[in-house]
């Protein structure tokens, strides 16, 4: 009997045990046709956005497009082939020389106004020429958001006043340019296209002040995409590499550059050294630019001009060769390899490291004894 009964528990264990094998193999199986089935949907979405990509709204003579930053590069081109499409274009320029050119080299259709976008009078004054000059009841199709600058330098050399000037023309202002305009984009279900910058994915060093602006114009740009998805308006960033715009003049980049040398005071001047400026000049900025500045800027207008055009736009577009081949994967691999990336770009101009100290100082800290303190990983004497 006692046989008969170690036999019984024996034989309950072993099916309990078949029972969970079993029960974990369904599991597995499960989460195998989930994964699969998750991809499945995955790549017929992407095969449907694909065989629909060239599907294009049309009577562009009837739309209304509002469009900033005219002066020059991306914004004049973009307004150029707007006007040539039959596109109805408010073009702003920051310049009166800027707003007669582009009167003299388009058609009527287009109208180039005065707008400097870090004021809010001005947007306000914008937006009520614009509603006035619409037809009864229409608005806006589009909102490009173009206008931008940008400055160059370590970060020591720079004032929190050059960030803040460049974030409230590349940020605040495109921010408040798009609030101000929203009702009249939301009328026609319109489209908003924010020009960011492949330096929004990637900050690059010495370029932390535009940056920063781009980085929140991403941030803003999702954020408000998700917002008004519902509403039936469409919002896409732009993501261009280099490409040779007053950006990216090297003319422009050096005098910058130049100017903040200037304005260092003399410790930081003795920290840097001459050899770091002339070499980060060279090397880093004007290297990198000619190297990598596309002088194809109808590459950035075709993609402004498809999310605007076409009726399944793309959320992000990104554009140039560096952008795809370089910065979008230094924004993607581990921080350690982006960076190392970035200093095979050009020669190293390294500043004075812990200048005036001593090289114990400067030491990353391993070993504590009874004569230092660790402080932010170095030591430092008591």
């Amino acid at each position: 009997m006692e046989g008969d009964g170690s036999e019984t528990v024996s034989l309950e264990a072993l099916e309990r045990e078949q029972a969970i094998h079993m029960q974990v193999g369904m599991e597995k199986e499960d989460s195998f046709y989930a994964v699969a089935l998750f991809v499945a949907v995955l790549l017929g979405l992407w095969i449907i956005k694909r065989l629909h990509a060239d599907e294009f709204v049309g009577h562009f003579h009837d739309k209304y497009v509002l469009l900033t930053g005219c002066d020059s590069g991306f914004g004049r081109e973009t307004a150029l082939r707007l006007d040539s499409l039959g596109f109805n274009v408010f073009a702003t320029c920051l310049t009166s020389e800027g707003q007669a050119k582009l009167t003299n080299m388009c058609s009527k259709r287009l109208t180039a106004l005065h707008l400097d976008v870090t004021s809010s009078q001005e947007i306000e004054a914008a937006f009520k020429f614009v509603a006035q000059n619409l037809p009864e009841n229409a608005g806006l199709w589009g909102l490009i958001n173009n206008a931008g600058i940008a400055k160059v330098g370590p970060i020591e050399w720079q004032t929190i006043e050059d960030f803040k000037q460049v974030a409230d023309v590349n940020l605040w202002g495109l921010i408040d340019v798009t609030k101000v305009f929203l009702p009249l984009i939301k009328k026609e279900c319109g489209r908003v296209i924010n020009i960011a910058s492949i330096g929004g994915r990637a900050s690059l060093p010495h370029a932390s002040a535009y940056s920063i602006s781009k980085f929140g114009v991403e941030a803003f740009s999702d954020a408000l995409r998700r917002e008004l998805g519902p509403t039936g308006v469409k919002v896409s960033i732009i993501e261009p590499g280099f490409f040779q715009t007053n950006v990216t003049n090297p003319d422009i980049l050096k005098e910058q550059w130049q100017g903040l040398w200037t304005k260092l005071n003399q410790s930081l001047r003795e920290e840097y050294g001459e050899n770091f400026y002339q070499t980060s000049v060279k090397n880093m900025l004007t290297g990198m630019v000619d190297t990598c500045a596309s002088p194809h800027l109808y590459k950035v207008v075709d993609s402004i001009v498809h999310s605007l055009t076409s009726r399944y736009p793309k959320s992000r577009y990104v554009v140039g060769w560096d952008a795809n081949l370089l910065w979008i994967w230094v924004s993607r691999l581990p921080a350690g390899v982006g960076d190392a990336l970035l200093n095979l770009l050009g020669e190293k101009a390294e500043p004075i490291v812990c200048a005036g100290a001593s090289t114990k100082q400067c030491e990353p800290s391993r070993k504590l004894n009874g004569n230092h303190n660790a402080v932010n990983g170095f030591i430092v004497d008591k």
